[in-house]
């Protein structure tokens, strides 16, 4: 199975990571995952050692590389069979989930002897797992629904204080894009899939679902494409909610039947689409570095010539009611030189005669406190206008920017480190305004936020999204400490509630057992983050890490 090699070959090419032409042609026709590790983790070593040790951007950089190839590793080795060779992890888990389905209430040796107890974290202090996609209930304000990268949909009834799964029976699935009818709100669709092209996780869609009975089952829709893809967006046409728009990586696949059968409207890779507020005839859609706009309800697109857009790799869109006319563009990378990025285009025709508005600041970068300058825009970028004013616009990339003036003039509405104010959790994927109240929420990297004004108030509760690498249960007090993917080493501190206790990627943890110290002692605690071991000392933590290692230190013993 090719999988894996399009997989990493794709994930070393896109978004957070430069392309690695030299690592490209060493990977070229290589089928073993272990060749492929071992042929990935030699090449950056050789890179790290042909640095000076005063080049600390440049190691930064590599390190940063290190650390995306380790995570995309550490996932595909669950998928390798024995004959090296990776599965498609979703396509594994969709079929385990189905015969687990066809299984159910007979006697077979699938069936659960015993429930599985839910350990949490249902809350943590400074970010508990990514969500990508947010989107609102159409009559109550209260009600609103998250999208996470590989835990499923959840619900909120009250405002955020609570969120709890509702496609628990979809195994591991990320959510792409979410469609709520405007009438019968208990129909919900969901693209399945990670809408961030080349991120940490990159994973095949297994296409549309659909529940009518606001989650309770979901169905598979209809087929989009028998070739592999990546999701991008999915959209429903609030004035016929039968039609419905899915952007994809091979291209924009359109249903006009509620999702029985699917028609493709144009080939191409697709990573944002909106209706045009009013006029549902009106499709934009977004590629890499195009814009195409539709003036039949997306049965097909033109392209638009922007001047300048050629050099981006990733474009958001934003609407508005507010002005039905206006369309701004979001497009990165950060352009060599200068550390200016791609820019914000706005259009006041439909989507036509694009102008750039500006390059300056680089709302791409963190500058509040420590500064922090890595262009991620391939993985985390995001737009949203006010419904209700055309000037105020939010932007999403490492952190959160704010515009007043319609999109010239711009300023950093939240921090990207815990000690800075205001903070959120970084990598910010979606930003929407929810119209019934224009109450602003953000989804990211540590979980769902909230806006008000001047601070951001994070909404965890019950979203048990955390991405663990490994876990392990103290010996004495029996609390749970694991290493979790962007939201650090967490601490069980009671009940379901966690707590970070070092921030960045935790991989793994030791802890108080006898029997695996040096030393005798049971109240000794080591754990690996990024590329550091680390012990837990009196009054914080000691760097115990091998002198000359390079490496992340994913599994140790």
């Amino acid at each position: 199975m090719f999988f894996l090699v399009t997989a990493l070959y794709a994930f070393s090419s896109q978004a957070q990571m430069k392309p690695d032409s030299a690592l490209d042609n060493k990977l070229r026709n290589m089928v073993n995952f272990y060749d492929i590790k071992r042929t990935v983790l030699s090449h950056f070593d050789e890179q790290i050692s042909r640095l000076p040790p005063s080049d600390s951007n440049s190691i930064k950089k590599v390190n940063r590389q290190i650390k995306m190839w380790n995570r995309k590793l550490w996932q595909m080795e669950y998928y390798t069979n024995r004959e090296g060779k990776v599965q498609d992890p979703n396509q594994v888990n969709y079929a385990a989930y189905r015969q687990s389905e066809q299984s159910r209430g007979m006697n077979s040796p699938l069936a659960q002897q015993q429930d599985w107890i839910l350990q949490g974290p249902y809350n943590s202090d400074n970010g508990i797992g990514r969500f990508d996609k947010i989107a609102f209930h159409p009559t109550d304000a209260n009600t609103i629904f998250a999208g996470s990268a590989f835990g499923g949909l959840f619900k909120t009834p009250n405002g955020g204080a609570t969120w709890y799964p509702v496609s628990a029976y979809l195994p591991s699935l990320g959510v792409a894009g979410i469609a709520i009818h405007p009438a019968n709100p208990g129909i919900i669709y969901i693209l399945s899939g990670d809408a961030n092209i080349g991120n940490p996780y990159p994973s095949n869609s297994l296409g549309v679902f659909k529940t009518y009975d606001g989650g309770a089952n979901w169905y598979r829709t209809g087929l989009l494409s028998n070739q592999p893809f990546q999701a991008g967006e999915l959209i429903m046409d609030p004035s016929n909610p039968e039609i419905l728009l899915a952007a994809t990586t091979i291209g924009i696949f359109r249903t006009t039947n509620g999702g029985d059968t699917w028609t493709s409207s144009i080939a191409g890779n697709f990573t944002d689409i909106k209706f045009k507020p009013g006029n549902t005839g009106t499709v934009y859609a977004a590629g890499p570095n195009y814009f195409m706009v539709s003036t039949n309800n997306g049965t097909s697109f033109t392209n638009v010539n922007i001047n300048g857009i050629a050099g981006a790799t990733r474009i958001a869109i934003g609407v508005t009611p507010a002005n039905p006319q206006k369309v701004v563009l979001l497009a990165g990378p950060v352009m060599s030189g200068g550390g200016s990025f791609q820019g914000i285009y706005i259009s006041t025709q439909s989507g036509q005669n694009f102008t750039l508005a500006t390059q300056t600041p680089n709302i791409f970068y963190s500058y509040i406190g420590n500064a922090v300058t890595n262009d991620q825009s391939g993985y985390d970028i995001a737009i949203c206008i006010s419904p209700v004013n055309e000037n105020e616009i939010f932007t999403g990339g490492l952190s959160c920017w704010k515009s007043t003036n319609g999109g010239f003039a711009w300023s950093q509405v939240s921090a990207y480190w815990p000690g800075d104010d205001p903070y959120m959790h970084p990598d910010i994927h979606d930003i929407k305004i929810n119209p019934l109240n224009n109450a602003v929420y953000c989804a990211n990297d540590g979980g769902i936020y909230h806006y008000t004004s001047t601070s951001w108030t994070p909404l965890f509760n019950g979203a048990c999204t955390s991405q663990f690498y490994h876990f392990e249960r103290e010996n004495d007090e029996g609390d749970i400490w694991g290493g979790t993917q962007d939201n650090g080493m967490q601490e069980q501190d009671g009940g379901g509630n966690y707590y970070m206790y070092a921030t960045g990627d935790g991989f793994d943890e030791m802890t108080d057992h006898e029997y695996l110290v040096a030393d005798g002692e049971s109240d000794d605690i080591y754990f690996s983050v990024n590329q550091k071991v680390r012990k837990d000392v009196l009054g914080g933590t000691a760097d115990i890490t091998p002198a000359g290692s390079n490496g992340f230190f994913l599994t140790w013993r």
